[in-house]
Protein backbone atom coordinates (compact mmCIF):
# COMPACT_ATOMS: atom_id res chain seq x y z
CA UNK A 1 0.00 0.00 0.00
CA UNK A 2 1.44 3.47 -0.82
CA UNK A 3 -0.98 5.26 0.97
CA UNK A 4 -0.48 6.77 4.29
CA UNK A 5 -2.10 3.87 7.05
CA UNK A 6 -2.75 6.55 9.28
CA UNK A 7 -4.53 9.00 7.18
CA UNK A 8 -7.00 5.93 5.70
CA UNK A 9 -7.82 4.89 9.42
CA UNK A 10 -8.28 8.62 10.38
CA UNK A 11 -10.88 8.94 7.41
CA UNK A 12 -12.53 5.93 7.73
CA UNK A 13 -12.83 6.98 11.48
CA UNK A 14 -14.40 10.35 10.63
CA UNK A 15 -17.18 8.46 8.49
CA UNK A 16 -15.18 9.17 4.58
CA UNK A 17 -14.16 6.88 1.97
CA UNK A 18 -10.71 7.14 1.58
CA UNK A 19 -8.48 6.19 -2.03
CA UNK A 20 -5.74 3.77 -1.48
CA UNK A 21 -3.33 3.87 -3.86
CA UNK A 22 -1.73 0.22 -4.12
CA UNK A 23 2.17 -0.58 -5.00
CA UNK A 24 2.93 -2.38 -7.91
CA UNK A 25 5.30 -4.91 -6.40
CA UNK A 26 4.45 -7.62 -4.18
CA UNK A 27 6.07 -8.22 -0.60
CA UNK A 28 6.06 -11.38 1.27
CA UNK A 29 7.47 -11.54 4.77
CA UNK A 30 8.81 -14.63 6.99
CA UNK A 31 8.71 -14.60 10.72
CA UNK A 32 11.41 -16.18 12.60
CA UNK A 33 10.30 -18.23 15.93
CA UNK A 34 12.21 -18.98 18.86
CA UNK A 35 12.67 -22.96 19.32
CA UNK A 36 9.49 -24.33 21.51
CA UNK A 37 7.49 -21.78 20.22
CA UNK A 38 4.24 -21.94 20.39
CA UNK A 39 4.64 -23.86 23.87
CA UNK A 40 7.34 -22.50 26.19
CA UNK A 41 10.15 -21.32 23.90
CA UNK A 42 13.85 -20.41 24.67
CA UNK A 43 15.17 -16.51 25.70
CA UNK A 44 18.26 -15.36 25.64
CA UNK A 45 19.90 -17.22 22.43
CA UNK A 46 22.23 -14.55 20.29
CA UNK A 47 20.90 -13.29 17.09
CA UNK A 48 23.83 -13.26 14.48
CA UNK A 49 23.16 -11.97 10.87
CA UNK A 50 20.90 -8.75 11.40
CA UNK A 51 23.98 -6.94 10.25
CA UNK A 52 23.77 -8.66 6.68
CA UNK A 53 20.50 -8.25 5.95
CA UNK A 54 20.14 -6.20 2.49
CA UNK A 55 18.59 -2.47 2.79
CA UNK A 56 16.10 -3.12 0.49
CA UNK A 57 14.43 -5.46 3.05
CA UNK A 58 12.73 -5.17 5.77
CA UNK A 59 13.28 -6.18 9.23
CA UNK A 60 11.06 -6.05 12.46
CA UNK A 61 11.66 -6.79 16.09
CA UNK A 62 9.02 -8.67 17.72
CA UNK A 63 10.99 -10.74 20.60
CA UNK A 64 14.30 -9.20 20.70
CA UNK A 65 16.47 -7.66 23.39
CA UNK A 66 19.72 -5.80 22.42
CA UNK A 67 22.03 -6.29 25.74
CA UNK A 68 24.00 -3.44 26.72
CA UNK A 69 27.43 -4.69 25.06
CA UNK A 70 25.16 -4.46 21.40
CA UNK A 71 24.00 -8.28 21.31
CA UNK A 72 20.17 -8.86 20.00
CA UNK A 73 19.40 -11.99 22.07
CA UNK A 74 15.77 -14.11 21.79
CA UNK A 75 12.92 -12.48 24.02
CA UNK A 76 10.10 -13.72 22.66
CA UNK A 77 8.08 -16.56 20.81
CA UNK A 78 7.95 -14.61 17.48
CA UNK A 79 11.14 -13.19 17.46
CA UNK A 80 11.68 -11.50 13.90
CA UNK A 81 9.96 -10.55 10.74
CA UNK A 82 11.81 -10.28 7.34
CA UNK A 83 10.27 -8.95 4.53
CA UNK A 84 11.09 -8.25 0.71
CA UNK A 85 9.78 -6.91 -2.37
CA UNK A 86 9.67 -8.18 -5.83
CA UNK A 87 8.12 -7.12 -9.09
CA UNK A 88 6.37 -10.57 -8.57
CA UNK A 89 5.05 -13.17 -5.24
CA UNK A 90 7.96 -15.38 -6.74
CA UNK A 91 10.27 -12.48 -6.88
CA UNK A 92 9.72 -11.45 -3.33
CA UNK A 93 9.62 -15.03 -2.17
CA UNK A 94 13.10 -15.80 -3.50
CA UNK A 95 14.44 -12.46 -1.68
CA UNK A 96 12.87 -13.25 1.23
CA UNK A 97 14.36 -16.63 1.76
CA UNK A 98 17.97 -15.37 0.95
CA UNK A 99 17.42 -12.58 3.39
CA UNK A 100 16.23 -15.17 6.00
CA UNK A 101 18.84 -17.49 5.23
CA UNK A 102 21.23 -14.86 6.63
CA UNK A 103 20.44 -14.61 9.94
CA UNK A 104 20.99 -17.64 12.23
CA UNK A 105 20.01 -18.39 16.36
CA UNK A 106 20.01 -21.47 18.10
CA UNK A 107 16.75 -22.87 18.04
CA UNK A 108 15.22 -20.32 15.87
CA UNK A 109 13.04 -22.00 12.69
CA UNK A 110 10.49 -20.46 10.20
CA UNK A 111 8.20 -21.76 7.80
CA UNK A 112 8.97 -22.27 4.43
CA UNK A 113 6.38 -22.79 2.45
CA UNK A 114 5.11 -18.90 2.63
CA UNK A 115 3.93 -17.61 -0.98
CA UNK A 116 3.28 -21.16 -2.27
CA UNK A 117 -0.02 -20.80 -2.08
CA UNK A 118 -0.66 -17.62 -4.01
CA UNK A 119 1.92 -18.98 -6.57
CA UNK A 120 -0.14 -22.40 -6.90
CA UNK A 121 -3.64 -19.97 -7.19
CA UNK A 122 -2.96 -17.67 -9.55
CA UNK A 123 -0.41 -18.31 -12.69
CA UNK A 124 -0.05 -14.90 -13.03
CA UNK A 125 1.32 -13.84 -9.57
CA UNK A 126 4.80 -15.46 -10.43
Amino acid sequence: MKSDLVQVIMQLLNGEVPEIEWEEESMIGVVLASGGYPEAYYTGKVINGLNQISRDSYLFHAGTVKTPDGEWKTAGGRVLLVGSKGSSIKEAQKKVYHEVDKITAEGVFYRSDIGYRALSNCNTLS
